[in-house]
């Protein structure tokens, strides 16, 4: 009997247990204060990081701006587009050894501009044009075993401690969903009601 007993409140407990994943809420990927999926075409996957990442791009000058994203508040979420282009959302505060976020951009202005006005090997690099006062951004092109990868990057100051980043990459034919031009102003909005 005691044993009956058992096997039924493990059957029953298994069944409830079973029924409340079906009434569980979809997760949100992406932290506060980023880009989210409604912001996007349709996204694939999406990852999210605490780490600073960047896409390399072939001019030398830009090799410490991984360097400028070190903060306490770097937060990035990446998400892979339904078209193969990866986007990505990040906020930092500002980089080692300073207490404001312009350093960041003085320094980040400093390597666009050497690097724009660098002849690469294997590829182009240019200001990102279509940003508005106080926005930074670039872009740039490499050739590798996919066919010509553009990455366009831009940056802007949330406020004096705060900045948000957004990147698009893509590879080889055609044009990506989005630029990151058109997502940094949502990128800033979002980081602002964060």
């Amino acid at each position: 009997m005691m044993r009956r007993l058992a096997v039924t409140a493990v059957l029953a407990a298994t069944l409830a247990l079973a029924g409340c994943g079906d009434e569980t809420e979809p997760k949100d990927d992406e932290p506060a204060g980023l880009l989210q999926r409604s912001d996007l075409p349709e996204v694939e996957d999406v990852t999210v990081s605490d780490q600073p990442r960047v896409t390399a791009t072939t001019c030398p000058a830009m090799t410490s701006e991984w360097n400028l994203a070190v903060s306490e508040e770097f937060r990035s979420a990446e998400y892979q587009l339904a078209d193969g282009s990866l986007v990505r959302s990040s906020i930092q505060g500002p980089a080692s050894g300073s207490d404001m976020i312009e350093p960041t951009f003085t320094r980040l202005a400093a390597m666009i501009d050497e690097c724009a006005g660098t002849t690469l090997r294997n590829g182009t690099f240019e200001r990102l044009d279509a940003l508005t006062d106080g926005q930074l951004g670039f872009v740039a092109t490499q050739e590798n075993e996919n066919g010509t990868q553009v990455t366009e990057r831009a940056y802007a100051r949330v406020d004096d401690q705060l900045a948000v980043s957004v990147t698009v990459v893509h590879t080889g034919d055609g044009e990506p969903a989005v630029s990151a031009a058109d997502l940094l102003p949502t990128a800033v909005e979002r980081a602002s009601a964060a």
